[in-house]
């Protein structure tokens, strides 16, 4: 929400406004929006303050501050600007009527004079140490007549030295010894020996580089400029794939997506019902939306279970547990390979292989949980032979 005594800037471009509705500036952003000719990081925080200042002043009926515009009733029509000089080390200004721009000092920028008085007596005690710049009555140092610091000399220091002009110093530290410079110079002659050159070097065969360079456009790439060929684009260092890693993925990833259902109908193909797909956190199990019927629960591959062999089962989902084996003789109770967590519901036996001089009938029941009955006997004479028999029950 504003406040109509909020200041406002009638004389700066594309002001905008925070949640609160306070004024605020926006950084320039070459190639994505005009925005206002001050520095947001340091301007914004002092409207901010301004607009909290006016706020506490209409509450408390007090005004603390100097107003950006004149207010009626008030002697501060001096005031008819305030603004962000870039050209004088970025300071704030107010615009007073009759006397100009009266640069603002900003927050923090300031020192204790406890600091300033500790500075000058360290100072003072460096310059206690320091060859003078003019002769010093009763010193022998009369030849020097100045001490100072050429910019344009790489910025360094100098003594002026009578009869014999300036004497440029060593500044503390800014040496090298000739040996580190040789080992530096070996590095880096070995490094560009590697380098494609940036312009054609004379007897060597790269003259069709004209240039290099870097397009922060192209996503930041670099290239290199070839006469008659333009840009060439270089790959980064270490932003590269094998092909061979490549074509793994790849084929990884189409196993993985032949067996989804797809989330938009694909043309050629009858799943034009499916509009989504996702997967239910509190089940695990994953869904389809058709359609005209809504979210259809999908079978996860854990809720299936199986063992393929001569001895084996498949457990579906809902808990059928389905069984199936071989016993190479018969008449007794055996336990059953996958006990059946609860009960089992039925238990059907065959002859297994080749029967005696009689029909061998094979028969069996379901014991408990784990074990079952199997065996055979002969139907004429009712005799139990043990013969090899196959089998198979349900239960859950």
């Amino acid at each position: 929400m504003g406040n109509s005594n909020w200041p406002t800037f009638p004389g700066l471009p594309n002001m905008t406004q925070d949640g609160d509705g306070r004024p605020q500036v926006l950084d320039l952003i070459p190639g994505k929006q005009r925005g206002t000719p001050l520095n947001a990081f340091l301007f914004n925080p002092l409207i901010r303050s301004i607009c909290d200042l006016r706020d506490g002043q209409d509450r408390l009926g007090q005004s603390s501050f100097v107003p950006s515009q004149p207010r009626e009733g008030h002697n501060d029509s001096v005031v008819n600007n305030l603004g962000y000089q870039n050209e004088n080390g970025g300071i704030p200004y107010l615009s007073v009527v009759g006397k100009g721009l009266i640069f603002l000092q900003p927050a923090g920028d300031f020192a204790l004079n406890s600091d300033l008085t500790a500075e000058r007596e360290r100072a003072q005690a460096v310059e206690a140490t320091m060859v003078p710049s003019q002769p010093r009555e009763g010193h022998n140092d009369s030849v020097v007549n100045n001490l100072g610091y050429q910019n344009e000399n790489g910025g360094i220091p100098y003594l002026s030295v009578a009869g014999k002009g300036l004497i440029f110093l060593q500044p503390a530290g800014d040496f090298a010894l000739n040996s580190d410079l040789t080992a530096e110079r070996e590095r880096a002659q070995a490094v560009e020996a590697t380098m494609v050159p940036s312009q054609p070097r004379e007897g060597h065969n790269d003259s069709v580089v004209n240039n290099l360079g870097y397009q922060n456009e192209n996503g930041g790439i670099p290239y290199l400029s070839v006469v008659g060929k333009g840009l060439i684009f270089l790959q980064p260092a270490g932003d590269f794939a094998l092909n061979s890693d490549l074509t793994a993925e790849r084929e990884r990833a189409q196993a993985v997506e032949a067996t989804m259902v797809p989330s938009q109908p694909r043309e050629g193909h009858n799943d034009g019902a499916v509009n989504n797909f996702g997967f239910d956190q509190a089940d695990g199990r994953p869904w389809v939306s058709l359609v005209g019927r809504g979210i259809v629960k999908l079978l996860g591959l854990s809720e299936f279970a199986w063992w393929l062999d001569q001895n084996g089962y498949v457990r579906l989902p809902g808990g059928l547990l389905i069984q199936w084996g071989y016993r190479a003789s018969s008449n007794g109770t055996f336990k059953f390979p996958t006990p059946f967590k609860e009960k089992c519901f039925v238990l059907i036996a065959s002859n297994a292989d080749a029967q005696g001089q009689f029909v061998d009938a094979a028969y069996g029941w379901p014991v408990d949980a784990e074990n079952f009955f199997i065996g055979t006997k002969s139907s004429s004479t009712g005799e139990k032979n043990g013969f090899a028999v196959s089998w198979i029950a349900f239960g859950k």
